[in-house]
């Protein structure tokens, strides 16, 4: 079955690696990804009435897989952890990336990772995994790793040979 994935990440430090790892997706991928919010949809959520939070339900409403990109200082938005626990809550499957030496065009990269906000959500490891977009070759895995991520929450709705 395709996965419809949100990727969930800092925006104003991680835009242009969601947009590299969002790519490697669809182009990999076995299913799509919702767009990434832009500048001015960001922004004009944070203004509604019910802010950033009701345009996060409504994007998980619409997914399978909800890929927390992890960089730098993505433990420290609000909006990532309501995320993260609405996923949970909705039984989406979820995956963390860690995304900071993915080479960013105009930022360069990060040297050290941050601090992977599933860890402080206490989210069982077994059950959603973490893996660095680099080291594990998320360019050519992430397709799988989205599977798993699906999987592991609806065995009984996914069957693979």
């Amino acid at each position: 079955m395709p996965q419809r994935v949100f990727f969930s990440f800092d925006f104003d430090r991680d835009l242009q690696t969601a947009r590299q790892v969002r790519d490697a997706w669809e182009l990999h991928g076995k299913g799509e990804s919702l767009p990434l919010y832009d500048a001015v949809e960001f922004e004009e959520a944070t203004q509604r009435a019910g802010g950033i939070n009701n345009w996060i339900d409504d994007q998980l409403r619409e997914c399978s897989v909800v890929a927390v990109l992890v960089g730098y200082e993505t433990y420290k938005k609000p909006w990532i952890l309501y995320g993260i626990r609405k996923s949970a809550e909705l039984n989406l499957g979820i995956l963390a990336i860690d995304v900071h030496k993915v080479r960013d065009p105009h930022a360069g990269t990060d040297i050290s990772h941050g601090l992977c906000p599933l860890d402080f959500l206490r989210l069982s490891m077994t059950k959603y995994r973490r893996y660095d977009w680099m080291r594990h070759e998320g360019d050519q895995n992430i397709a799988d790793w989205v599977e798993f991520a699906a999987e592991v929450v609806r065995p009984n709705v996914y069957k693979y040979p």
